[in-house]
């Protein structure tokens, strides 16, 4: 309250990659679920310093899921309710443990609410909001340019294809 944050902070105060990898173990069994997670008490600093208790969050590279867990936490301790969109592509995972970097974020997701659900009085929590919907990424329903016709021929042909630019069926 009334300070300007430090653009350094300490790892006392929001962690550091040993307690990420190790909250990763708590959630998974295994530290090699994720390769590069950062510690929930990070993302809860940024939540504090850049949020209000009802905005919305979006990490548009979510990773293992850690803000999502922090802004769970976050409203169990303080009776916030911010809303968060986290955006993770299927990539696959290389420990083989899970089949994608998505399935990581979910995972954790759904783990850190039963966490709260499971220990209000440790968390803080009262009742918190601890549902989340996930969106799987597909097939887009516009046709797909394609780029390596340069021939101004190709090209014309090209664009006669698009003029109904959807693709059959959809």
């Amino acid at each position: 309250e009334g300070l300007v944050p430090w653009t350094w902070w300490p790892s006392d105060e929001v962690g550091h990659t040993d307690e990420a990898r190790k909250e990763i173990q708590e959630i998974f069994g295994t530290q090699t679920a994720f390769d590069t997670p950062k510690p929930t008490r990070l993302m809860k600093r940024v939540l504090e310093i850049g949020c209000g208790k009802d905005d919305l969050v979006l990490d548009f590279f979510s990773g293992s899921g850690t803000m999502g867990q922090a802004v769970i936490e976050q409203n169990a301790a303080d009776g916030g309710g911010r809303s968060f969109i986290l955006v993770q592509l299927p990539e696959p995972t290389t420990s083989g443990e899970t089949d994608s970097i998505a399935d990581v974020t979910r995972g954790r997701i759904r783990w850190s609410g039963e966490r709260v659900v499971a220990a209000p009085k440790r968390l803080g929590a009262g009742s918190v909001d601890v549902g989340f919907r996930a969106m799987r990424l597909t097939a887009s329903n516009f046709k797909v340019w394609e780029s390596h016709v340069s021939d101004p021929d190709q090209v014309v042909e090209q664009l006669g294809l698009l003029v109904n630019h959807m693709v059959d069926g959809r």
